[in-house]
């Protein structure tokens, strides 16, 4: 007997990532489904293929991409997961092949994020700056989005611009004066590093002396 046409099998999902139960999961990771035959994109959307927290049902923004011949649809959030939050990714009946026939075990599946590292700060590049220059700070436990987590020039705080769970980038504040340094996250405070604060010199023109 001939094997059967893959494309006139019932569309089913086949596989969930991360999966149903699965816990410490990274929080910048994608879920990936995976599905027997390939899915029409139009099909793919807020309302039929989304993640939610599962504490207060929150809808996480997500980018959809498409490989394997659209069989599998990957949904990476637009800002890291919160840590130690549970999450759950939903696939409705509404998606279907391109022949348009629809999804046959629409289902959902929970997942748990890891816990936070304990905040760090270990190194801030460059260790002296002018006001206004931006700086690099180094560590663990960080807030992966940045604008979550403040940092502290000797009591005078600034929003980092950019990084990660691991990097931060601030600007040094217009009124910041010499002194340690921390940084805040999830309600906790890291360990201080000295930062100084440097001054701008101002030298004479050159005078032109006749004689």
């Amino acid at each position: 007997t001939s094997a059967p046409n893959p494309e006139r099998l019932p569309l089913s999902l086949n596989e969930i990532l991360p999966q149903d139960g699965a816990n410490g999961v990274s929080e910048t990771t994608a879920l990936v489904a995976t599905f027997s035959r390939a899915v029409n994109p139009a099909s793919i959307g807020s309302a039929s293929l989304f993640v939610r927290v599962e504490a207060d049902a929150t809808l996480v923004p997500v980018t959809y991409g498409f490989t394997d011949g659209d069989r599998r649809v990957s949904l990476t959030p637009t800002q890291p997961l919160n840590f130690s939050t549970g999450y759950r990714v939903y696939y409705a009946a509404g998606i279907e092949a391109p022949n348009g026939d629809f999804l046959t075990n629409p289902a959902n599946a929970l997942f748990q994020t890891g816990a936070a590292p304990p905040l760090a700060l270990r190194s801030i590049s460059p260790p002296s700056a002018l006001v206004g220059v931006t700086v690099t700070l180094a560590g663990a436990g960080f807030n992966p989005n940045p604008a979550s987590n403040s940092v502290s020039f000797n009591g005078t705080v600034a929003t980092p611009i950019g990084g990660n769970a691991t990097q931060l980038l601030v600007r040094v504040p217009a009124t910041a004066i010499p002194g340690p340094v921390t940084v805040t996250a999830n309600a906790t405070t890291s360990n201080s590093l000295p930062f100084t604060v440097l001054v701008p010199t101002q030298s004479p023109i050159d005078e032109v002396i006749s004689t």
